[in-house]
């Protein structure tokens, strides 16, 4: 006898104007790391990052400089972004994406309003896997991946924006493995 295996369901909800428009449920086999946000968006793999932003159509982009922009052929994806109070003002740090998988590394103020290129060579324009906030605090574990393939230098840095203008950037460890 044949027993079958257990099946997973991903409800997908989209929405029109105000109201839910349908659900579609789909039987798919089990994937680890498969995960549904509330707001429907679809995170897969390994890597979860804490806040993603924007929704099908209301995606958020930048330009090279951290200005928000409309789609384009040289624009950035926002694939990250985190409110941090630093001294009583609010900033935006973001991480955008490029068409070939950069990073772009920005802070602004809320509304992406003054933003700006942070000063971290060691992270800009590079394949970055993860971004995570450590607690409540302004800073940020980042994964840089040195490329893709079965065994890459992956490479962790504390990122702290306590002075948002001068970031602090930390190499922490480096070992080979699989991208995140």
């Amino acid at each position: 006898m044949h027993k079958r295996k257990p099946m997973k369901h991903l409800i997908i909800f989209t929405r029109s104007s105000a109201r839910f428009g349908f659900a579609l449920l789909l039987a798919m086999p089990a994937q680890p790391g498969l995960t549904v946000s509330p707001r429907g968006l679809i995170i897969s793999g390994g890597v979860q990052e804490e806040h993603l932003v924007g929704q099908a159509g209301n995606s958020v982009y930048l330009d090279q400089n951290c200005q928000r922009t409309t789609e384009g052929w040289d624009t950035w994806k926002v694939e990250y972004r985190r409110t941090l109070d630093v001294g009583g003002q609010q900033y935006w740090f973001s991480r955008a994406q490029y068409q070939d998988g950069a990073s772009l590394l920005c802070i602004s103020r809320p509304g992406y309003l003054q933003g700006k290129r942070l000063p971290v060579s060691q992270l800009q324009s590079r394949f970055i896997g993860q971004v995570k906030q450590e607690g409540n605090m302004p800073s940020f574990l980042v994964i840089v991946n040195d490329g893709n393939g079965r065994l890459v230098t992956l490479t962790q840095y504390r990122l702290g924006l306590d002075n948002p203008s001068r970031p602090s950037l930390v190499k922490l460890r480096q070992w080979q493995g699989s991208p995140l």
